[in-house]
């Protein structure tokens, strides 16, 4: 019984490590992916035709986005001239954007989007 107690420790001890590891990794990749994601999204909207001065940009890379089975990165868009609602984008780090959801701060209840994809 000690011996089975003792391995599982072991197993338990050894996924926290990898685990923790994962982690550091994660975080010291993090701003270049954060670049990365970032030129991705203004290149999608330039293509779309929209300029970059007529947006704001917030992205985020998320290691519980990722092992959710989302892109990791979570890509927020105001645009200038709809400044209450968000757009909010996932990117898999492989040149895929794809939205994920509209949301009107001041009116939860408007379904009327201009730029909608």
């Amino acid at each position: 019984m000690k011996k089975v107690i003792a391995i599982i420790t072991i197993i338990i001890v050894l996924f926290a490590g990898f685990y923790i590891y994962k982690i550091k990794s994660f975080e010291n990749q993090r701003p270049e992916k954060i670049t990365n994601a970032k030129a991705a999204m203004e290149k999608y909207l330039s293509e779309k035709g929209i300029k970059n001065g007529d947006y704001d940009l917030f992205v985020d890379y998320r290691l519980d986005s990722k092992m959710l089975g989302y892109g990791g990165y979570v890509i927020k868009v105001t645009f200038k001239d709809e400044p209450s609602v968000t757009y909010v984008y996932d990117y898999s780090g492989e040149k895929k954007i794809s939205s994920r959801s509209m949301v009107d701060n001041s009116n939860p209840d408007n379904k009327s989007f201009k730029h909608e994809n």
